[in-house]
């Protein structure tokens, strides 16, 4: 009897335990949802479920995962709903607001600015700038520590809207207490974002305020380091080094070099004094706007007032960006067009000593790429395009016979390109003369000009002043130097229709100067000589057709006077400050 009750008893417990486990929870209904787990029901419409409640340090006290993924809080800082995302690794809201930001940055390119002495506060002028490259947008919260709590800190908030770059400034509060030994590096800086850490090579180093600074700059003995090239951002690479002096009593103190900004860049160093001779490295920031030779002046916070070295600035060269240059001439195998690798006047340039990207070089650039080209019919046109040169250098026997021809190589001039058109003429109506000529009038817009016959004779031209860097620049002045032409074929514009207010002479006719030889625009890239090799050189040929003249020694290779004709000529010279022109020309048009 006793055993038939327990029996029946325990059956009716586990089908009641059942039919709970295989139920959904009610909470004040007994029909709860079938869709549902658990349905809450107001008992009388007038009570709510309180979701726990956390501050938004206490949620991110939690370590939730891949399991916990969807779990729900109330944010009683943003007053709203949080929800774990464990494919984002981060808490959500319900109302909009982005999640952390994700970035990286460059911890060698922080800038640190102001002047950090030990008892006085931080102002507004003291502050951290850095660059942020944003890979998911959100908000960030970006602190700054030193890592011996000396007394100051940086921070900043915000939220960034899309994926790029930006440059962010962190403003620094509190006041340094202890200042940075005697050759220390200063204080160590750790950078957060929320709780990652960011960078932790950042030096800030605090003057003692009871130490007055004092120390001398050698001017002469600055080093400059890296590559500095027109319209490229300045890496850490960029520095200038140089030596200090201090005396003894001034061990502690803080220097402060600095130059002012030239071309869009500019150095400057911080640190503390050794008492005695020290290296110290001025970090360069900014970018160079244009290629050139930028001086510099150092000034710095010595008691006896801000003094420079302005007897013995320090001089910069800013490369030209890379270069594209076509060669245009009538067959692959014409040594007189440049983009051949075994053409002498490609191999000048493509030199460390007149045009590399070093601070020894006359004229800095970042280097050339060549296009060879022997006509301009459609296909070489689209090629031409696709390429889109800077400078486009024509020698011997490249002729714009057709209309076409003619039209494309304005447009391109018109554009901003450079154009040096070097050719041989025949009867002033023959086909090469006129083509010339008639390329000339579309570029000028000068229906006036026109061109003589062709002369065989080794004339001497003299180079006139055009008031640019052809006749006068980095390599020479060449004003009232000779010009040497071949042998033959050449040929000259009138002077009558010549528009000496569109373009400057660079030589007139050797003979008497009634014709001109050699011309450039002065608002535009188009050169023109009436010669199909002014600037033709071999090393292994005697002089007598080719009035330019090279010499490589130790693998270098020099321009020289050639002489020529029983007078000294300087083509080679006039090749180097015409392509320096054309360079400076297209860095300016085509930045």
């Amino acid at each position: 009897m006793h055993k038939s009750i327990s029996t029946k008893l325990f059956l009716l417990l586990i089908t009641t335990y059942s039919s709970f486990l295989l139920s959904q929870v009610g909470i004040n209904t007994q029909s709860p949802n079938k869709m549902s787990t658990l349905d809450i029901v107001s008992k009388n419409n007038d009570t709510g479920i309180l979701i726990p409640r956390l501050t938004e340090n206490q949620r991110n006290k939690m370590s939730p995962g891949i399991k916990e993924n969807s779990l729900l809080i109330f944010n009683t800082d943003e007053n709203c709903y949080n929800y774990w995302n464990s494919t984002e690794n981060e808490w959500k809201s319900l109302c909009g607001k982005q999640g952390k930001a994700v970035f990286t940055m460059d911890c060698t390119q922080i800038e640190i600015k102001g002047k950090y002495t030990t008892g006085k506060e931080l102002t507004s002028s003291d502050f951290l700038r850095m660059k942020i490259t944003v890979t998911k947008p959100g908000y960030y919260h970006i602190t700054a520590k030193t890592a011996n709590s000396n007394g100051y800190s940086f921070q900043v908030e915000g939220e960034v809207l899309e994926a790029g770059t930006f440059t962010i400034e962190v403003p620094g509060y509190g006041t340094p207490i202890n200042a940075t030994p005697s050759g220390g590096a200063g204080d160590q800086i750790l950078i957060y974002n929320y709780e990652q850490l960011l960078c932790d090579t950042l030096k800030i180093s605090v003057e003692d305020s009871t130490i007055i600074p004092e120390f001398t700059i050698n001017c002469s003995s600055t080093i400059v380091n890296g590559q500095y090239i027109a319209g490229k951002e300045l890496t850490a690479g960029n520095t200038i080094a140089l030596n200090i002096t201090s005396p003894a009593a001034a061990a502690g103190a803080l220097y402060e070099i600095s130059t002012s900004a030239v071309n869009g860049y500019s150095f400057s160093a911080k640190g503390v004094l050794s008492g005695g001779v020290q290296q110290v490295t001025l970090i360069g920031t900014g970018k160079p706007v244009m290629n050139g030779n930028d001086a510099f002046v150092l000034t710095t916070n010595i008691s006896l007032g801000k003094v420079s070295c302005s007897n013995s600035p320090i001089h910069i060269k800013v490369a030209a960006r890379k270069m594209k240059i076509i060669g245009l001439s009538d067959n692959y195998n014409n040594l007189y067009n440049i983009a051949r690798t075994d053409n002498l006047l490609n191999k000048v340039l493509g030199g460390s000593n007149y045009f590399g990207n070093n601070q020894s070089a006359t004229y800095p650039i970042n280097g050339f790429e060549f296009l060879l080209l022997t006509s301009l019919g459609a296909s070489q046109q689209s090629q031409f395009t696709t390429f889109n040169p800077d400078i486009v250098l024509v020698q011997f026997n490249y002729i714009a016979y057709t209309s076409e021809e003619r039209q494309f190589l304005a447009d391109y001039v018109a554009k901003g390109g450079v154009l040096i058109y070097s050719s041989d003429g025949d009867a002033a109506a023959s086909p090469r003369n006129r083509a010339a000529r008639d390329l000339a009038r579309l570029i000028f817009n000068d229906n006036l000009m026109e061109v003589t016959d062709n002369d065989n004779s080794i004339v001497i031209d003299r180079i006139q002043d055009t008031n640019n860097m052809i006749t006068n620049g980095p390599f020479m002045n060449l004003t009232g130097k000779a010009l040497g032409r071949d042998s033959g074929w050449n040929f000259r514009f009138t002077i009558a229709g010549f528009p000496f207010d569109k373009a400057n002479v660079i030589a007139y006719d050797g003979v008497d100067d009634s014709s001109i030889r050699a011309f450039v625009g002065k608002d535009n890239g188009f050169a023109f000589f009436g010669d199909g090799g002014p600037f033709v050189a071999n090393e292994g040929v005697q002089p007598y057709n080719w009035p330019a003249k090279f010499r490589t020694t130790n693998g270098v290779t020099v321009a020289i006077p050639n002489t020529y004709g029983q007078v000294i000529t300087y083509n080679s010279h006039l090749f180097l400050n015409l392509m320096a022109w054309a360079i400076n020309y297209a860095q300016k048009k085509r930045p």
